[in-house]
């Protein structure tokens, strides 16, 4: 049977590559890192387009806010935070033209921070407001005050990385892409519990015509600018 090691995050790129090609006849895979165009032919990389669940959680806040003010808040000034801030924001722009995006005096919170944003949750619950998990459903956190998450959908990235290797069809050299398309991203199941089903419908519209590129979500400032 074929073994693989996997690198969780970003931080492990060095590390995995270096081991990568100290073995090359191991397989190894990356979540959140690519090499491109240097990948070793025995790794694959594993990414994700956060701007889209970004998106979704986004015009959830925009829909729901009563104050016209929601927040942001990142872990550190990266391109892949960027990716949240903006899909983020956009989502907002979209529902509700008249909302700011601000990093204080908000009634919902969406954090991209890691166990940072932990703090952020527990704040939201202390202040009776909203906050919005990020990479997996954080509901179970504070069910009452998560309003809903931008999922990351890792688990499916991992298994449908290992089933490739598993048909002898490692994609080793390259990096897999994983979006709405392919069930790499999501919001969280629990949504349902806070967000209107009216909301949630309106969402289920949006994941539709970002699936058939009617809607192109904004990584980057300028993508924002133009959207």
């Amino acid at each position: 049977m074929p073994v693989m090691i996997w690198g969780i995050g970003f931080l492990m790129g060095d590390a995995i590559k270096e081991m990568a090609e100290i073995n090359p006849d191991q397989k190894y895979a990356i979540i959140d890192f690519a090499y491109r165009p240097e990948t070793p032919e025995n790794v694959t990389c594993a990414v994700f387009q956060e701007e889209e669940p970004s998106f979704l959680v986004g015009y959830i806040a925009g829909k729901m806010t009563k104050t016209n003010k929601v927040g942001f808040v990142g872990g550190i000034k990266f391109p892949l935070i960027k990716k949240f801030e903006y899909g983020y924001m956009a989502g907002v722009k979209l529902a509700n033209p008249k909302a700011e995006v601000l990093r204080q005096y908000a009634d919902i919170v969406f954090h991209a921070a890691g166990g940072v944003g932990d703090g952020v949750i527990e704040a939201a619950k202390e202040k009776g407001k909203w906050a919005i998990g990020v990479d997996k459903d954080q509901n179970f956190l504070a069910p009452d005050n998560v309003l809903t998450s931008a999922m990351k959908r890792v688990d499916n990235a991992i298994y449908d990385i290992g089933k490739r290797l598993m048909d002898g069809q490692f994609s080793g050299g390259g990096t897999v892409v994983y979006n709405l398309k392919n069930d790499g991203v999501g919001i969280a199941p629990t949504s349902s519990k806070h967000v209107p089903a009216d909301i949630l419908k309106e969402v289920d519209g949006l994941v539709a015509k970002i699936k058939a590129g009617e809607i192109v979500v904004p990584p980057t400032k300028d993508a924002f600018d133009k959207f």
